[in-house]
């Protein structure tokens, strides 16, 4: 059995250590370690992986049970499979595409030529198409995800009947349609949870989010609040949004509406 090399998202072939190709990979895809499963039928090549990436799940010791582990571990099945899950390594190559571009960019230069739109999409119930897609998101992302908290389609769908809002945030550049990125659950005075995927890291779409998010509903004394909750994993979106223009005020991320910084490059189709 033998795959072509387009069926591979990302490919290291060279002399380089197995753990440093690892960590080029991770880095290039915005993986975490313990959301991998590395194979090897050479016991020093786990050894060194699993000392490198102590999170990471390691197997190869047994060929006889690959076969088994691939086909039924918990980890390994999905509940269902949306669009963009089942178009993720296309993502990948395009991910791949924009990273090597942003190498040969300045920053606003780069943000320019990306082209990057962001369309907000309200979700009503769970009868709309995006509801499963959004239910994925929240209850998968880990270092984008304000608070961590995880959602039963059966809750999800009761709280939007409560009259919580939901909005999906649809995103595409000159390389890709990347699908939803983004989901964000609304109440009255605040936001209570504000996921995005790690594709699209590091491309200025938290400050998109941010102005999306002041014009979907009125918001009391002009000031966006997120609420916000260390998980552990979320340091990123602590970073990220704090970067973005929000100061953080115990559990509160903050700002006035009418501050929130500008949208870098060209964003045009962005507007509600």
């Amino acid at each position: 059995f033998r795959s072509p090399p387009e069926q591979f998202s990302v490919l290291r072939i060279n002399w380089t250590d197995k753990p440093t190709n690892m960590q080029e990979v991770l880095a290039t895809t915005n993986l975490l370690p313990q959301n991998v499963l590395f194979i090897d039928d050479n016991p020093a090549e786990r050894q060194a992986m699993q000392a490198a990436y102590p999170t990471m799940r390691v197997i190869g010791a047994d060929p006889h049970l690959l076969r088994r582990i691939l086909l039924w571990s918990a980890e390994l099945q999905p509940a269902g499979i949306s669009r963009e899950s089942a178009q993720r390594a296309a993502m990948v190559e395009g991910q791949l595409q924009r990273e090597q571009q942003r190498q040969t960019l300045d920053r606003a230069t780069f943000l320019a030529q990306l082209q990057l739109r962001l369309q907000p999409l309200p979700v009503r119930d769970d009868r709309s198409d995006t509801f499963g897609r959004c239910l994925e998101l929240l209850n998968k992302t880990n270092q984008f995800n304000t608070t961590g908290e995880r959602w039963t389609h059966e809750g999800l769908a009761a709280a939007l009947q409560a009259g919580m809002g939901l909005w999906a945030f649809e995103a595409t550049d000159v390389h890709t349609p990347y699908g939803i990125v983004a989901v964000a659950l609304l109440e009255p005075a605040r936001v209570r949870q504000l996921v995005l995927s790690c594709r699209v890291f590091g491309l200025g779409i938290e400050e998109t989010l941010l102005q999306l998010l002041g014009r979907v509903q009125p918001w009391p004394d002009g000031m966006l609040r997120l609420a916000f909750g260390s998980t552990g994993r979320n340091q990123v979106a602590l970073q990220n949004l704090t970067s973005a223009g929000l100061l953080r005020q115990g559990d509160v991320l903050q700002a006035p509406v009418a501050g929130l910084k500008p949208v870098p490059g060209d964003r045009k189709s962005t507007r509600l």
